[in-house]
């Protein structure tokens, strides 16, 4: 790993990164030019993007990998509070190489950029890893297969055996990944009956050995999980993921865990009185802010 800071910039990559991608003499340049690097766009928000850069065509067989960079904007509120708190992906950075120690199968990251403005508060930062080649997330194959229905199928069983085996190797540990969601999940080997699981998407991901804050965070990741899941599925496939996720990091029974799964699913659902009243909130104020900003702009443009 080689590590260059300067005028406010910190860039951290792996060897292999910096081979393809040579430096510049200014650290603000390099930064720059990796960020700005020209790819196709897969995701484009306000806040965030993420964007594939193709690996070269040379015949160097040290240059062939594609990356996928991960680019992370701060509004000024939230950079505020980058003074107390790690870059999201310097965050994630560090919790795909924990996954990698233990044994848990993430994305490789090859690198992170951080860009810090005046104070030290964050202006944004630049998660780099290589492209996961040959893998579809388990949402898409769910879907596309209909490999879940009933839970007879041995491929899906399989999943979710491993994906209790991983989880409780983490609670056990007291780590969360706080947003186990099935976009985040790759399947290698679709045809297969043993498929292998690579995680990615890792910024939430935290230590949290206070009691009811473990407790909290445990249910957080059930509810991501099995929201998706559970929509189109009976509760039995939740006895499939105990079978490797128990007995509890956490102490609690079986019939306690399986009852807390179910909970968390249907909060993370809007399938309770106060989420889904909350839920139908949130959407009817978004609804008013999007006619409110489309007259206010119809306004604007008869008065020019």
């Amino acid at each position: 790993m080689k590590t260059f800071t300067g005028n406010n910039y910190q860039l951290t990559l792996d060897d292999s990164l910096v081979y393809d991608f040579p430096p510049s003499s200014m650290v603000i340049d390099y930064y720059t030019r990796l960020a700005c690097q020209r790819g196709q766009a897969l995701k484009e928000e306000k806040r965030t993007s993420i964007r594939l850069l193709q690996a070269t065509e040379d015949g160097d067989d040290r240059r062939s990998s594609s990356y996928v960079l991960k680019e992370y904007r701060y509004r000024l509120l939230n950079s505020i509070r980058t003074w107390w708190r790690m870059p999201k992906a310097e965050r994630e950075y560090l919790n795909l190489r924990r996954f990698m120690t233990l044994g848990i199968p993430p994305v490789e990251p090859v690198g992170f950029g951080v860009k810090r403005g005046w104070g030290g508060t964050i202006h944004s930062c630049f998660l780099i890893t290589r492209l996961a080649e040959d893998t579809v997330d388990l949402r898409t194959w769910l879907i596309n297969n209909k490999r879940w229905q009933y839970g007879s199928n041995n491929s899906f069983k399989n999943i979710l055996k491993k994906l209790g085996g991983y989880l409780h190797l983490l609670h056990e540990m007291r780590f969360f990944i706080l947003n186990v969601n099935v976009r985040n999940i790759l399947i290698r080997g679709v045809d297969t009956t043993d498929p292998e699981l690579v995680f990615l998407d890792l910024p939430l991901g935290r230590f949290l050995d206070v009691g009811p804050l473990a407790r909290w965070a445990q249910k957080k990741d059930f509810g991501s999980l099995f929201g998706f899941l559970l929509r189109n599925e009976s509760d039995t496939i939740v006895d499939i993921f105990l079978e490797t996720y128990l007995p509890d990091p956490l102490g609690n029974s079986r019939e306690l865990v399986r009852q807390d799964i179910i909970r968390a699913t249907r909060r993370h659902n809007n399938q309770t009185l106060i989420t889904g009243m909350t839920y139908r909130l949130k959407r009817a104020v978004k609804g008013l802010k999007r006619t409110l900003f489309t007259n206010g702009e119809k306004i604007g443009n008869a008065t020019y």
